[in-house]
């Protein structure tokens, strides 16, 4: 095990890299999504 990192580690990076703001995106969606229908609820009664 060298200082170079194998074929796998680098995947796991770009894999992981290209799919960051993916995620992170969907997850900010969802809150703001779940937000509104928690208060749409709430003024329904």
């Amino acid at each position: 095990m060298g200082d170079q990192p194998g074929p796998y580690t680098r995947a796991f990076w770009v894999f992981a890299l290209a799919w960051a703001p993916w995620f992170l995106g969907g997850a900010a969606l969802y809150r703001r999504y779940a937000r509104r229908e928690r208060a749409r609820g709430r003024a329904a009664g």
